[in-house]
């Protein structure tokens, strides 16, 4: 009996030390490890806009790294949620660098449909960064950061200045105003066309017009616009529509009132 006990008990030494080995080699090693991501990079394909973040494991420890997960997630002031990307690494061996590159994508039209802030505001947004990484599916440790994510709208402050007619013939008067806005965003050109159109006080169209537009990142767009209209038509009051077709959206229309006293 005593012979059995002396061998559980040198079992259950053994057992506490190798364990005790254990955790002290995974720590060791999760010491070891690197987790490198790089600025993220923003790339604009068919009117979606990409924001890639190259990133690499570096595992210099004694145990296989597996399952590695980084998900990130941006989200309004408010805390509702944008959008998100995961991706996952399913093994690294130990002494090894695995590189990636993590990519979350948008449709701009997408994230018009959500708000129409999102073209005229400038917003700080939250990035919440989650990297989950197993040492040979034993033990895993995680680990989340937050940083901002600055938002510049592209129409910033669009608006129309003082409206003004003058006649052309008995028939036909032209309207002219200024157009201005401005383009905050860092990644996207404002490219493409602005379509304009005119309705009197009675909903009836009297004159339309199309220019075309070119306001890239970071600058102001101003021109002054000259539409012509049927002056038979003309009412005291209405309403000027503005339509943007763009590389990257189609947004409008956008409903300015007039009066003509």
């Amino acid at each position: 009996m005593k012979q059995v006990l002396r061998a559980l008990t040198i079992a259950m030494i053994i057992l506490w030390l190798s364990l005790g080995i254990l955790v002290v080699t995974i720590v060791h090693s999760a010491s070891k490890m690197g987790i490198d991501i790089d600025d993220p990079v923003m790339d604009v394909h068919d009117k979606s806009l990409v924001i890639q973040f190259p990133f690499a494991i570096k595992n210099h420890g004694y145990y296989k790294v597996v399952d590695v997960n980084l998900t990130t997630v941006l989200y309004e002031p408010n805390g509702d949620e944008v959008i998100r990307g995961q991706t996952m690494i399913p093994l690294v061996p130990e002494g090894k660098e695995e590189k990636a590159v993590h990519n979350m994508s948008f449709h701009m039209e997408d994230l018009i449909s959500k708000s129409e802030k999102y073209m005229f505001e400038d917003l700080n947004l939250t990035l919440v960064t989650f990297v989950s990484i197993s040492f040979e599916h034993m033990v895993s440790f995680h680990a989340k950061y937050n940083t901002t994510f600055n938002w510049g709208a592209p129409l910033y402050n669009l608006s129309i200045g003082k409206i003004m007619f003058h006649d052309v013939n008995e028939t036909s008067c032209e309207l002219s105003f200024p157009l201005s806005f401005e383009n905050h965003s860092p990644y996207l050109a404002v490219s493409g066309i602005v379509k304009i159109e005119i309705y009197n006080g009675n909903d009836e169209k009297i004159g339309e017009s199309v220019e075309l537009i070119d306001a890239q990142s970071n600058s102001v767009y101003y021109k002054h616009l000259s539409i012509l209209v049927d002056s038979t038509k003309v009412t005291p009051s209405g309403t000027i529509q503005l339509s943007f077709q763009t590389s990257m959206f189609d947004f409008g229309p956008l409903v300015f009132e007039y009066e003509t006293v």
